[in-house]
């Protein structure tokens, strides 16, 4: 779960300090000059000055930087064919030159969540190793577990005065990307043990993916959505419910109250029904510690703006007189 997990998605770079020496003569009439260093003046180590390593996305390429330029090979933008990294346990995919300098190892399918790779870059390859020098620089790479967290909205009744039917809007919030063909393997909706229809959206950003519940039914007693979610199709071991109470089709309920700071202050008050967008709010719905408020309806939802900053508790007050579209008044 994002939100619950502490770990950074971004690749993190180890530094590798190193230090060269070099003896400057004092002979007179001597200057010294300044030359790129090649692989004789530095140790094997001290070939790496970072690299993609630690806690990453399964997804992500691994990027290396070099102290020197790549002597053996130039093939800069292009695939390369050597065998220069290996992993245990195996990893498939592509070698790119980004530089001079720089390499990118691009999976060519994503890592297993959860499981430590092992690599081991050739230097060989790359450089002129001197005889009886270690040729290998290694690291170790962990994808990070998958996790899961579902978070949903209020019901929301379709447009129109037929307040019958309801839709849900939640979210999928991921510790890593999933693929879009597995959402659906995921999660599942219900009422009174009839599966709903959920469909998800196409504009998703990374690690959130969007979807709503279709055609929940208000019915002549009240019911229960039931959303259920099961990690395992995607290596997680993220599972659970929760359950979403569903209005009769007989009353008027207050469902939610939610107060918004930022980026602007506001109450979001959401009702079962839409609100009859001809009643005059002053008076009936308030804050009592402020009387100087801008009121706003959306479809079952009223919106209270205040003309200052309001800090500390306060209370608000919400009377029967309150209409639906429908006429029907607010229950207790």
């Amino acid at each position: 779960m994002r939100n619950n997990s502490s770990k950074s998605k971004l690749p993190k770079f180890i530094i590798i300090l190193f230090m060269v020496f070099a003896l400057f003569s004092c002979e007179t009439n001597q200057t010294s000059t300044h030359q790129k260093k090649t692989s004789s003046d530095v140790l094997p180590k001290a070939y790496v000055i970072g690299i993609t390593e630690g806690n990453i996305l399964s997804n992500s390429p691994i990027s290396i930087n070099f102290s020197i330029d790549i002597e053996l090979i130039n093939n800069l933008g292009n695939v390369i064919d050597d065998n220069i990294f290996s992993f245990t346990p195996p990893i498939k995919g592509k070698v790119y030159m980004n530089g001079n300098s720089s390499l990118s190892f691009k999976p060519d399918e994503a890592l297993k969540n959860g499981k430590t790779y092992n690599g081991v870059i050739d230097l060989s390859k790359l450089f002129k190793i001197a005889k009886g020098q270690d040729k290998f620089f290694r690291f170790e790479i962990n994808a990070i577990p998958m996790q899961i967290t579902i978070k949903m909205d209020q019901l929301r009744p379709y447009d129109g005065k037929d307040s019958k039917f309801s839709s849900l809007d939640g979210k999928i919030i991921s510790s890593d990307i999933i693929d879009n063909k597995n959402l659906a393997n995921i999660i599942t909706a219900e009422q009174d043990g009839e599966k709903l229809n959920i469909i998800f959206s196409e504009l998703d950003v990374p690690d959130v993916y969007n979807f709503r519940v279709e055609n929940i039914e208000r019915k002549k007693s009240k019911s229960t959505v039931v959303i259920s979610w099961n990690g395992k199709t995607i290596g997680s071991l993220d599972a659970g419910r929760i359950d979403i109470d569903v209005p009769s089709l007989a009353t008027f309920e207050l469902t939610n109250i939610k107060v918004v700071n930022t980026p602007a202050q506001y109450v979001e008050i959401t009702f079962s029904d839409p609100i009859d967008k001809e009643i005059n709010l002053e008076g009936i719905v308030f804050l009592t510690e402020n009387q100087k408020t801008k009121y706003d309806i959306e479809s079952n939802k009223i919106f209270i703006y205040t003309n200052t900053l309001q800090k500390g508790d306060a209370v608000l007050a919400i009377k029967k007189e309150l209409r639906s579209s429908k006429g029907l008044n607010l229950d207790k």
